[in-house]
């Protein structure tokens, strides 16, 4: 009769300690295994961060970045960020501020991130109204079509040069408040210029600001 390794009492037989053996390896695999899947579990639900940016969720280290940087708490919801300005804003909503431009965070984003319904496109998002309402408040009427702008506030129609900077409209716009701007406007168009007329632009409705001197 020979001594059962598992159990450490005696076997009827050989067969019968061989298959005890057997049970319990089978059975510390079968654990191992389940222990192995409850981890990947809790990893993948500390990974759930709720924060969508362009319809694809950021990381738990990407959120915490960005939490360092801003100083601030990243509230769970669905964002839009624009890499090539750094506006960004909740999804169906208009711009709610502006971070660095360029950051890896999220998908591409995407045409109807703002739900917009205005025909005017700024890097391939359509605007919505309030985005509008604030460029033309500084540009005067803006056609429908599809412009570009970069981190410099610098603007243009897609596949063309720079015809405006709105950076400078609104150092122009701020400076109006206590005189010493050039501004004018007729029913043909708008336009604005620096004090010494270096600087600035002329609105046409059905074509879109142009800027100079800068």
């Amino acid at each position: 009769m020979s001594l059962c390794q598992v159990h450490f009492r005696p076997c009827e037989s050989n067969v019968e300690c061989a298959n005890r053996n057997d049970t319990v390896i089978i059975m510390q695999t079968i654990k191992s295994l389940a222990l192995a899947t409850l981890l990947a579990l809790s990893i993948q639900a500390s990974a759930d961060t709720g924060v969508f940016v362009n319809d694809v969720e950021l990381t738990g280290a990407q959120v915490e970045q960005l939490a360092q940087a801003y100083a601030r708490t990243i509230q769970p919801g669905h964002y839009w960020y624009d890499r090539a300005t750094g506006a960004w804003g909740m999804k169906c909503g208009p711009g709610l501020g502006l971070g660095a431009a360029g950051l890896d965070l999220g998908g591409e984003m995407k045409a109807d991130a703002s739900c917009g319904n205005t025909q005017v496109f700024f890097n391939g998002r359509e605007l919505h109204q309030i985005d509008l309402m604030g460029l033309q408040s500084l540009s005067g009427y803006i056609a429908p079509g599809r412009y570009w702008m970069d981190a410099q506030f610098n603007a243009g129609r897609e596949g063309g040069p720079a015809l405006v900077n709105y950076r400078m409209l609104l150092t122009q716009k701020q400076r109006a408040g206590s005189g010493g701007d050039n501004a004018w406007s007729s029913r043909y168009g708008a336009g604005n210029s620096s004090a010494d007329g270096s600087q600035g632009y002329v609105n046409v409705p059905g074509h879109g600001p142009v800027g100079y001197g800068y």
